[in-house]
């Protein structure tokens, strides 16, 4: 069997399914820089929390002190690959050291964009970034503009795989409504008709996760007389300037607040 290290720098909600099952095809080692605490795990969400489904089940992990122990690990591991989820820390750099003394093939995966930087920006770091990205084996592109932001910077496209984002499939498949009359009745319990279309919005109140869009079309709808109200999980710095939006244009919106992944 194949063996595989992955470092990340912490466990995240939405890499660990992967993991799992991953660990059935492969000897797979997950390295983790730190546990953040219920403080540092809600930064952006607006509420201290930890994740409420298993981050660390499934799959052989470790958490490493130092960034100085990802050369030892990687020396003693005899991996077959070594993959990086993004680069920019510490360990991430001394791991891409690590694996060129030990002729240990290296591949990254991010979701880097272009669009959030102004090319005067782009092109001065381009002269020095390319360079860095040019030790890298591979690259595991979830997406488009990842694909793009690489080619840029001068990353040949037959280096770049495909690999989209992660869905755990079996939890929505195990929560999901088991009737009709359930989904009715929570639909009426949140304040919406039984017949109202039901836009959902899920994620962290913040510029870069755009939230005023879903409201501006919540908007737009509603002047072309579509029957349809919104449901906006999540907090943030922006939620006040989203719910005197959703007042002054008279929206049906419900703001829920954070919830965790069960809920």
């Amino acid at each position: 069997m194949k063996k595989l290290g992955v470092l990340l720098s912490h466990p995240v909600q939405y890499y660990s399914p992967f993991f799992k099952e991953l660990a059935k095809a492969v000897d797979l080692t997950v390295y983790y820089c730190y546990q953040p605490n219920s403080k540092e795990q809600g930064v952006g969400f607006g509420v201290a929390f930890q994740w409420d489904i298993p981050l660390l089940e499934g799959y052989n992990y470790e958490f490493i002190n130092n960034a100085k122990e990802v050369k030892k690990r990687i020396k003693d591991g005899n991996f077959d690959l070594f993959i990086v989820i993004a680069w920019n820390y510490i360990a991430a750099h001394q791991a891409l050291e690590a694996c060129k003394s030990f002729n240990i093939p290296i591949y990254a995966r991010g979701d880097s964009q272009l669009s959030t930087r102004p090319l005067w920006f782009r092109c001065l770091k381009r002269i020095y970034f390319s360079k860095f990205l040019s030790k890298f084996d591979g690259f595991l592109s979830p997406s488009q503009r990842f694909e793009e932001y690489l080619l840029f910077y001068g990353v040949s496209k037959d280096k770049i795989i495909f690999c989209p984002h992660f869905v755990d499939n079996n939890f929505f498949r195990e929560t999901k409504f088991s009737s009709l009359k359930e989904k009715i009745n929570t639909k009426k319990n949140y304040g919406f008709y039984e017949n109202e279309i039901l836009l959902l919005f899920c994620g962290k109140f913040i510029d870069k996760k755009r939230p005023l869009d879903f409201l501006h079309a919540l908007k737009v709808l509603k002047e072309k007389k579509v029957n349809v109200g919104g449901l906006l999980v999540g907090d943030g710095i922006l939620r006040k300037k989203m719910q005197d939006y959703s007042i002054k244009h008279k929206l049906n919106a419900v703001f829920l607040g954070f919830l965790n992944q069960r809920e």
